[in-house]
């Protein structure tokens, strides 16, 4: 099962289509997935492909071109692939070749994703049947097929090395509302000694910048990584004011130089990681769906952190020019901040 925010007709796509293919064609029941306004210009005959070899392709919420920009909102933002309900990948990275290369180069973006096994994979083959049973208007089931274990082969210690305590969050307008916003302002709330965001878009909700700010007050350290520019220019410009209004509270505000950074990650105290699809703005706090995994094993974490630390390396401060004009991109911004 394969679920993209972003397809493209592109080499990835293409090998991706193939194998795909291979697989329906040896009987393995394949689905692919793809959000109908983020995959808008993905080829129907790439999904027909699929079809023709006894898969199963579609898109979420399907639009057609004079309707395009009318649904903006509740977009299936997820990006996972599950194999078997016994492992899975996810995170932030689209299936598109600027994201996922054979041999990364200066244009490839950077992101951060996860490989889960076990019973985690397991819940997001669930969160996958259901987007799917939305979106086909089918009835699937999960499988009785048995949990996934270690294999007996591996030693204890490598079994305890390997095992975490997960939490999967999925998020949407289909489920509780403000989930995501509770969990963040929960998290910065309980956080005593530092508080660490990457993300490629910085549109927080007024609570979230509150308690960001009370945080620092307090003595929490709070570190921000964005990229310099990102893929969607409006956002830049938007987020000029809120990190403008951090940065004077204390917040260190980072951004990459040179590549289009696309992680989504909060850490907190070193003891918890989130990682997934939603972005540190509105339209994720609220609109779209999104699917993030909280992390509890310290090992686990401290990899992110690690992973955190080494990309902070390679960003410099952000200059905080406080300039009328930067004043007047940033009020304007704010003013349609939830469609950026």
């Amino acid at each position: 099962f394969v679920s993209s925010f972003i397809l493209a007709d592109d080499d990835l796509a293409s090998e991706m289509v193939d194998r795909l293919c291979e697989k329906a064609q040896s009987g393995v029941t394949v689905r692919l997935l793809a959000d109908g306004f983020g995959s808008y210009q993905f080829p129907d005959e790439m999904l027909e492909r699929v079809r023709n070899a006894g898969g199963k392709a579609i898109k979420f919420k399907p639009i057609s071109e004079l309707s395009r920009f009318a649904y903006l909102n509740f977009r299936n933002h997820r990006k996972l692939v599950v194999a078997d309900g016994d492992h899975a990948l996810l995170g932030g990275a689209n299936l598109v070749s600027y994201e996922m290369t054979h041999q990364p180069d200066d244009n490839t973006w950077i992101d951060y994703s996860l490989r889960i096994d076990g019973m985690c994979a397991r819940q997001i083959e669930a969160v996958f049947l259901s987007d799917w049973n939305f979106a086909a208007d089918e009835e699937l089931e999960l499988s009785n097929r048995p949990i996934w274990t270690l294999d007996d082969s591996q030693s204890e210690s490598t079994a305890d090395e390997d095992q975490a305590v997960l939490q999967l969050i999925p998020i949407g307008p289909d489920g509780p509302t403000d989930v995501l916003n509770d969990i963040w302002l929960t998290g910065f709330a309980r956080a005593r000694r530092h508080i660490r965001i990457v993300t490629p878009y910085f549109v927080p909700p007024p609570g979230a910048m509150q308690s960001l700010a009370t945080a620092v007050r307090r003595g929490v350290e709070v570190t921000v990584i964005v990229p310099r520019s990102s893929d969607v220019p409006p956002a830049d410009y938007a987020r000029l004011d809120y990190l403008h209004d951090l940065q004077q509270t204390g917040v260190q505000v980072y951004q990459h130089p040179d590549k289009m950074v696309h992680a989504k990650m909060v850490i907190l105290d070193d003891s918890v990681a989130y990682c997934g699809s939603a972005n540190f703005d509105m339209r994720s706090f609220l609109l779209n769906y999104e699917l993030i995994v909280g992390i509890f094993n310290k090992a686990k974490v401290q990899e992110s952190v690690e992973w955190f630390d080494s990309l902070a390396e390679d960003c410099i401060p952000q200059a905080c020019n406080d300039t009328w004009y930067r004043r007047a991109l940033g009020v304007a911004a704010r003013m349609v901040a939830e469609e950026l």
